[in-house]
């Protein structure tokens, strides 16, 4: 898929796909680890690859004025810190 799309919008989706894992939603989260363990077969090497894509989102959610999207945004960057302390 990542050959039809390119690299930078496969990014974009995965890191959006990563923050949705967070989301307050028992749904929306599930569905989005459910496709995670799908398309993704290395996550901590994943991870590296679109932190920056996935930072970019973060902040911006926590920016959003919604409580939802800064919430979800709180909790995604809380694992991302948990599992790669000072690497993020």
């Amino acid at each position: 898929m990542m050959d039809t799309i390119g690299e930078e919008q496969w990014q974009k989706i995965l890191s959006l796909l990563y923050l949705l894992r967070s989301d307050g939603a028992y749904t929306v989260r599930n569905n989005a680890l459910n496709i995670w363990k799908i398309v993704v077969s290395n996550t901590p090497r994943t991870l590296i690859r679109i932190v920056s894509p996935l930072m970019r989102l973060v902040i911006d959610a926590l920016s959003e004025h919604g409580s939802d999207q800064q919430q979800t945004a709180a909790s995604c960057l809380g694992e991302l810190v948990r599992k790669f302390g000072e690497r993020i």
